[in-house]
């Protein structure tokens, strides 16, 4: 979404995948974020998939903050103080289920709000939990400033310049049946009212279209409500 206005919430519902990567990381967040560079003040929220970072394949609930473009505060999930865990088993880092429920993929449905004290809440949503809240991040910490911001949902990889691109969601092409996908993608304006994201409002990025893609369905039923598919194989995938 475009940065012309306040945003004060960003919500969706994603696919859980867990990509089997050779090398580097994957995810698929939402965020919301205000400024550039080392004034760059952030949240994301979603699930990655990190051998290094975890020590396994697996796929992991994750947050991350900065104030600074992670130049001097912010990490991933509790690895620097700033998140305040409130829940006791829906935790940042845990380990998620990956599959599908009934022929149904496992959805995982994240939303980051501001409170009227400028608190940032993070609530979870799975197959077995519904709507909790995991915690927050204190006023004090990050968005302080008047600025705009913006917001946004999608996937994204991290490699090594000269190696293999890992894979992206699922692994396959959105024009897959088994592509990962958002869903019910929703955001809180400066009305304090949620709605959904309306085309003239907003950029489908897709930075590198040789190795992943991106099929935009916008507002498809009642059921799924805003809807998009992304991911890809990923490999040689320097431009």
């Amino acid at each position: 979404m475009k940065n012309t206005t306040r945003y004060f919430g960003v919500e969706g519902s994603m696919t859980v995948n867990n990509p089997q990567l050779k090398e580097g990381a994957s995810y698929a967040q939402l965020y919301i974020y205000q400024g550039e560079g080392k004034n760059r003040n952030s949240i994301a929220t979603g699930w990655m998939v990190d051998p290094i970072l975890y020590n396994d394949k697996s796929s992991h609930f994750f947050a991350a903050w900065t104030s600074t473009g992670f130049e001097s505060t912010g990490c991933f999930n509790t690895f620097c103080p700033g998140f305040v865990q409130i829940h006791k088993t829906v935790y940042l880092g845990s380990p998620l289920s990956v599959g599908s429920v009934a022929g149904k993929p496992i959805f995982l449905g994240l939303s980051i709000q501001e409170d009227k004290n400028h608190n940032w809440w993070l609530l979870f949503t799975s197959a077995t939990v519904e709507n909790h809240i995991v915690g927050y991040y204190p006023a004090e910490i990050l968005f302080n400033s008047e600025d705009p911001r913006s917001i946004g949902w999608g996937g994204f990889v991290v490699g090594p310049p000269k190696g293999t691109s890992p894979p992206m969601g699922s692994g396959v092409l959105p024009v897959s049946t088994d592509a990962s996908s958002f869903e019910n993608i929703k955001f809180r304006n400066e009305f304090n009212n949620t709605i959904i994201p309306i085309p003239i409002h907003y950029d489908i990025i897709k930075d590198n279209p040789k190795c992943y893609e991106l099929l935009n369905e916008g507002y498809k039923d009642d059921e799924v409500e805003f809807t998009f598919q992304f991911g890809g194989p990923g490999g040689q995938c320097a431009n």
